[in-house]
């Protein structure tokens, strides 16, 4: 079902009874300008309101807005305290990474599938756990079209933590000082081994190495390209430029999934 939320769609009480008693699948979207009214202060955030009104919600959608994006209290996660026990899928948009792990935190027990878009991956200064497993997490799809520089600290702890994942979706644009490429060899020591029951991995992995006009040892396309040959993943392709400072990779699954394609 498909929702396009007013602000004051929780005083309908048909609509409450409906979306409480018969809704297990939701799709919702926002106008622009009700972003605002909705995160306001005086009224629940969006994501604490679903909640509260979808009582056998099974799968959700949240983040197709219309006319403007998510901002920072659309959602306010750090101040959800509902527990969802019958949600198993959910795709949602948010702008900083602690919204994702949050939202992995134990308050939705039973998800299975998340597909989840960060604007920005940062470092942060909350105490939010990000080495708790998640045993009953089966796929996981994180797309960030920004370059971040917290691949090692907040990535890659997030992936080790999925020991049952069997389809991974990953687009990401890391920037290094002086280190390789994100490569095959890479990938699976950082969190592949972790995931014996891996069967399906998408991705789009993009490295910028800034050098600092120091001249680095770098490894060359074909070598990119055995690296993740060398651990069984034969479909994929890749490039690599070099430029007077610095340099960048990319390395992706074939047939390519994804609407960005980094730096043609």
């Amino acid at each position: 079902m498909i929702i396009i939320f007013f602000v004051y769609f929780y005083d309908d009480m048909i609509f409450c009874r409906i979306l409480s008693d018969q809704i297990a699948h939701l799709k919702v979207g926002i106008l622009g300008g009700i972003i605002v009214k909705l995160s306001n202060g005086n009224e629940p955030n969006l994501l604490t309101l679903i909640l509260l009104l979808c009582k056998h919600l099974t799968d959700l959608t949240i983040g197709q807005f219309v006319g403007g994006n998510v901002n920072d209290s659309t959602f306010n996660l750090t101040s959800m305290r509902l527990v969802s026990s019958t949600l198993t899928k959910m795709k949602i948009n948010v702008n900083i990474f602690d919204d994702c792990l949050y939202i992995l935190h134990g308050y939705f027990e039973c998800l299975s599938t998340f597909i989840i878009d960060i604007d920005r991956i940062s470092g942060s200064s909350s105490n939010i756990d990000n080495t708790n497993k998640l045993p009953k997490l089966k796929c996981f799809s994180l797309i960030s079209h920004f370059l971040t520089n917290a691949y090692d600290k907040r990535t890659v702890p997030l992936l080790r933590r999925m020991l049952n994942l069997e389809e991974l979706t990953l687009l990401i644009s890391v920037t290094t000082v002086k280190l390789p490429y994100i490569d095959g060899t890479h990938l699976y020591n950082d969190f592949l081994v972790q995931m014996p029951l891996l069967n399906k991995f998408t991705f789009s992995i993009n490295t910028r190495v800034d050098d600092k006009g120091v001249k680095i040892d770098l490894p060359s396309n074909d070598d990119i390209q055995n690296s993740f040959i060398q651990i069984e993943y034969q479909h994929l392709d890749s490039y690599v430029n070099v430029m007077k400072i610095g340099s960048r990779c990319h390395a992706y699954s074939l047939p390519y999934q994804f609407d960005t394609f980094f730096y043609i």
